[in-house]
Order: structure tokens, then sequence, then C-alpha cells
């Protein structure tokens, strides 16, 4: 019989992903790190719109696998969805994400993996998100340049 995985590092909430492991193989589960969203008012009703699906890894996690079960079905998430999904692997400052593109919506977004600083991996985030610029506070607290 195929056995579920142990958790490796407990940076997650413990409890529950021990919980969920006593729930078998066959109640598989992978989680979602970000998902970008655009919240706004409609001019009669407050809205939100999902822009992407993010799954992030530090630079000394293990190699992100695209071929991986995780990267699967945030690709096929997306794929329904009909948003970019990306998995970003980041350093422990903050000062350089890679930036890989799951699924075909993505490559639309990104077509191949591209190495950013963080100030482009904001605005590249923004940018999902329909908007244009970042905010100068912003800028200003990521200690970045516009």
């Amino acid at each position: 019989m195929e056995r579920v995985t142990p958790e490796r590092t407990f940076w997650r909430d413990a409890g529950i992903s021990l919980r969920h492991r006593l729930w078998g193989i066959a109640c598989r589960a992978t989680d979602i790190d970000f998902v970008l969203v655009e919240y706004f008012f409609d001019g009669k009703h407050n809205r939100i719109e999902i822009s992407a699906l993010i799954e992030y890894k530090n630079e000394y996690a293990p190699p992100q696998r695209l071929r991986k079960q995780q990267y699967q079905v945030l690709g096929a998430l997306g794929n329904q969805a009909n948003i970019p999904a990306f998995a970003v692997r980041y350093s422990s400052d903050f000062s350089r994400f890679k930036v890989v593109p799951v699924n075909p919506q993505a490559k639309e977004r990104l077509p191949s993996r591209t190495d950013m600083s963080e100030l482009e991996y904001v605005t590249f985030l923004y940018g999902l998100r329909g908007l244009p610029l970042v905010p100068q506070e912003v800028i200003d607290a990521i200690g970045g340049k516009s």
C-alpha cells in the first residue's frame, strides 16, 4: 500500500498537517501559498477577481520540480480557473525571485523562467492584477528605486 508522505519541516500548522495524513492516501491534498486577488467596487457590488496562483519556496528548500504533483495540481487549478500559475523561489533576504510559469496562462505573461529583483517581482505582481504602477510608499518600504 502506498504511504502518505510525512511532514518534513513543521513550518506549517503541524496539527492539521498530521491530521490530514491520518485520512489516508486517497485523500491527497496540496496547499496553495499565495492567491493574488484584486478587490474592487464595480459601482454596485464589492468584487474579488483572482489574478494568479503562486507556490513559494525559499532558496534553501529542495528544488522545485514542475513534474511533481504539487505543481501539476497548481497548473490544473490555474487552467480550470483560466488564470496563471507560477512557482517562485525567493532568497532569504527577499532580494531575488526566480519566477517559473507553470501553465499556459502563465507562459502568456512570462514565457520562461525569469530572475527578478524584489522591485521587479512586486511590479510583476501589480501587473498581474492589472495595476500599472507600484505605489511610491511600497517602493520606499522595500528599498527600491522607481
